[in-house]
C-alpha cells in the first residue's frame, strides 16, 4: 500500500504540470488494479478540496464529481472510509467546507459534540455540534449528576 499526498492528487486531476501529472497518472494507473492499494488520509482530502477551490477555482460540483469518482475506484481507500464517503455526499448537499463536514461526522462517530462558533456548521449539523457555552453547561450538568463523557 502507498499513501498519496495532496500534490499527487492535484497533479492528477488538474494535469497542470505535464511532467508531474504524467508521473502521478502513471503511479495511479500502476496501482489501479490492486484493491485498497492507495490510502488517502483525511487531511489529504481536506487539502485537495481546498487547493482545487482556492488555487484552481474549480467549481464545487466539479470537485464533488472528482471525489465521487475516486470513491468508486477499488484501489483508493480512505483513512476512515465510510466517514469520508458520507462526507463526499454531504459536500454536494451543503455549502460547508470539507473540513467542517468531516469534523461533524467524526464527532457523530465518537458520540461527541464538535464545539464551534461556526453558526452555519451548527445550523447544518445541530445534533453533532455545540457552542462553547453549551459544552460548558453539558460538562457542569454531567458533573452534578456524577457522570462524564
Amino acid at each position: 500500500m502507498i499513501v498519496l499526498d495532496t500534490n499527487v492528487l492535484v497533479r492528477y486531476v488538474t494535469q497542470d504540470d505535464p511532467e508531474q501529472a504524467g508521473e502521478a497518472s502513471q503511479l495511479i494507473e500502476t496501482y489501479d488494479s490492486v484493491p485498497n492499494s492507495m490510502l488517502i488520509p483525511n487531511e489529504v482530502i481536506i487539502e485537495t478540496v481546498w487547493v482545487l477551490e482556492s488555487a484552481y477555482k474549480r467549481a464545487r460540483i466539479e470537485i464533488q464529481t472528482f471525489l465521487h469518482q475516486m470513491a468508486q475506484v477499488e484501489s483508493f481507500t480512505f483513512q476512515d472510509d465510510n466517514l469520508v464517503r458520507e462526507a463526499i455526499q454531504a459536500f454536494g448537499a451543503t455549502p460547508l467546507d470539507m473540513a467542517d463536514i468531516l469534523l461533524a461526522f467524526l464527532a457523530r462517530k465518537n458520540k461527541a459534540n464538535l464545539v464551534t462558533f461556526d453558526k452555519e456548521l451548527r445550523d447544518t449539523f445541530p445534533q453533532y455540534t455545540a457552542t462553547p457555552t453549551e459544552a460548558i453547561r453539558l460538562a457542569e450538568s454531567q458533573e452534578e449528576r456524577g457522570t462524564t463523557s
